[in-house]
């Protein structure tokens, strides 16, 4: 399940993990999280903006996203952890 963020940085959601790819000046930099380092994944909603926070082991991630679908994709991110276990 893919979400973006910002232009040049979106995120993927697999069985095994959520990996981050960026674009930078000279190429793509990829970050991964496995479903056993997020302790929990919430949302929160402000008008046109949404963000959902991924609580891991390392701390807090923010990932921005479109209000009307912070909701779903937080759902559907808790399914996918629920799943892996």
């Amino acid at each position: 399940m893919p979400f973006i963020d910002k232009p040049g940085s979106c995120y993927y959601a697999t069985q095994h993990r959520i990996i981050k790819c960026s674009k930078k000046l000279f190429g793509f930099k990829f970050k991964e999280w496995k479903w056993d380092q997020i302790k929990t994944i919430n949302y929160l909603k402000r008008g046109f903006t949404g963000t959902l926070i991924l609580n891991t082991v390392n701390g807090e991630i923010k990932i921005q996203v479109c209000s009307c679908r912070a909701k779903f994709i937080c759902n559907r991110l808790n399914e996918t952890k629920e799943l892996a276990k």
